[in-house]
This record gives structure tokens, sequence and C-alpha cells, in this order.
């Protein structure tokens, strides 16, 4: 590119405008593209050529696009694609390692009233200490007189579905998160690890893991339960509610790809390489299959369960940023 010096500024004091900036804007909107919004809002109040060029919406859409992953379409309400940058770049200042789960809102099934799906929204206390217990250290615990998990008093920290006789039934949990606007960075789930519990065949104490999992981030009316409790029919992953009046049907934003989960209390996680933008405030996690069966012998013994301790979201609520959900 040519460079302008003060001996050309005295030759000519009114040079006309840079070619380039003039008669080029579009070399300059592909370099914009790939600007962060607060980059490219600062280049805009350079001149009057970038101002103008600034001004399509579709510029500011790949630009937020260059911070997060959309997962698509974007229907947002009345706002442009500038302003939602805007938003999101102030979510983005503020750090990516909030907790996201504010509720639970509906659940597949529940053994009994107490291991409701609330309980997998905090970090539980009993858990956190023995994370790190191998049975050996457990049974030492146990000898003591100790309590290895407060659990089997009667004060469950995990969520039970019902008892299944098929290692093949599906589970799932929706959650609310604290915004209808995300910005998702991690989720992770967290199998229950029964110590209070005989050991299974293969000598372990018994984890109930579902085989696999994915997470579906949008709005699910037709998942919420009030109160929570009843046995619910599980959803079809394309399946949306009929729509009759007062309803208002799910819309799925964005879905992740399914992933085994380890037969073991330290959780599955998905993280991602660049953080989602995620519409609806609601994830709904579907569990696929059970891989443990109940070792307690009583009527129900020998059925599978997925229980599970803990799940975490992690990102930024995005303030301000409003989606059609209609």
């Amino acid at each position: 590119f040519p460079i302008a010096t003060s001996e050309m500024a005295e030759d000519n004091p009114n040079p006309p405008p840079l070619s380039i900036i003039q008669g080029e804007v579009w070399l300059w909107e592909c370099i914009a593209a790939h600007l962060p919004p607060k980059t490219l809002a600062r280049l805009e109040g350079t001149c009057r050529h970038l101002r103008a060029a600034a001004s399509d919406d579709a510029l500011w859409k790949a630009s937020l696009e260059h911070v997060v992953d959309t997962g698509g379409a974007l229907p947002l309400h009345n706002m442009t694609h500038r302003a939602a940058a805007r938003h999101v770049h102030a979510a983005l200042e503020g750090g990516l390692q909030c907790p996201l789960v504010y509720c639970a809102e509906g659940v597949s099934s529940i053994d009994r009233q107490p291991e409701g799906p609330e309980n997998v929204i905090p970090w539980s206390q009993c858990v956190s200490e023995t994370f790190d217990l191998t049975p050996e250290m457990a049974m030492q615990m146990q000898s003591w007189g100790r309590e290895v998990c407060h659990c089997c008093t009667g004060r469950p920290c995990y969520w039970s579905s019902a008892a299944s006789a098929d290692g093949d039934s599906d589970e799932w949990l929706l959650l609310r998160l604290r915004a209808r606007v995300c910005v998702l960075q991690s989720l992770v789930l967290h199998p229950y690890r029964a110590w209070w519990q005989p050991r299974d065949e293969q000598s372990k104490y018994p984890v109930y893991a579902p085989k696999s999992m994915e997470c579906e981030f949008g709005y699910f009316p037709g998942s919420v339960q009030n109160p929570l409790g009843r046995r619910a029919a599980t959803p079809s992953p394309n399946e949306h509610s009929e729509g009759g009046e007062g309803e208002k049907e799910d819309l799925l934003h964005f879905k992740t790809s399914r992933v085994s989960v380890a037969h073991s209390a330290q959780g599955t996680s998905i993280t991602l390489d660049k953080p989602l933008l995620v519409l609806g405030g609601h994830v709904r996690v579907r569990m696929y299959g059970k891989q443990q069966r109940q070792t307690l012998v009583y009527q129900m013994a020998n059925e599978f369960y997925t229980c599970v301790q803990h799940i975490a979201v992690t990102g930024a609520a995005v303030r301000g940023l409003v989606c059609d959900t209609a």
C-alpha cells in the first residue's frame, strides 16, 4: 500500500482520498469480517468511508461469529447483529467460568421424591469428601464408625431415575439456565457412586452412569413439569408440542454430538473449542442406556438405574439480548 509522507502532503495540500478506502471498500469488509466486535467498533471510527461500510449488519454478524459459535441462524427479537455483538462482548469481558444452571424444570422419571433433579445442581459435600476415596479407604472409614456418605441416612445428594429392567432405556433432565441467552464454555455430568451399597459383580461400588449422553439447548416448554416427579414420556429428539391454545412449541437451537459416559464417578465433560452462543434458556440432558444394576438385595434388586450427582454448565449469561421463542 502507498504510504503518505510529509513531503507528499506539502506537494498536495488537498490530496484525494486513498483509492484503497474509496474504491476498494470490499477489501476492508473482507478484513473486518475477521475482526472481533470491539476492534470493528474502533475501526469504524477512523473515517467516514469505513463508518459507512460498517453500517452493513452482515459485517457485524460475521464479526460476532468470529468470537462465538452461533449454532446457526439467530432468531433475534427486533435487534441488529451489531447490538447483539455489543451484548455478547460485554458478557465475554466478564469471563466464562460462571455456573449457568438455575433450577430443574423437568425429568423423565424419579425413583423416590427426595431423589429429585434439583439435587444435581449443587455439588454435595458428602460426594466431594468421598470423590478420591478408594474402596479400601472407605472400608477403613466404616470400621471407624464414620459415615462415608450421608445419603445412606436419607439425605440424598443425587437424582435417581425409576427402576428399569431394560439396560437400554433412556432418561432426560431439563434444566433452566440463568438467562434466555448464554455463552457456553463447558458442560460436565458426574454419575453417582453409592458407597453405602454392596459392591457389584466386579467388586466395585456401584456407579449408576448412563452409557452415553448429549445435550440440547433451546426452549422446551413441552418438557416442563409442575410439580416435578410424575412419570413423563421421553420426548422424541424431533418431537414438538401440538401448539394448542396457550401452548408454545419446543424450539431446538443447538444439539451437541453424543458422547460416551465412563462408568466412573469422575464425570464426563463436553468442553468446546470455541464459546457457543445458546438461545432459549433451557438445556435438556439426554442420557442413553444404563450401565449399572442395583446391588441392594430387596424387591427391586438387579434392575437398572441412572443416578446423577452433579451437572455443571459453565459460561456467561448475556444480558440485554432477547431471542424469539414464539
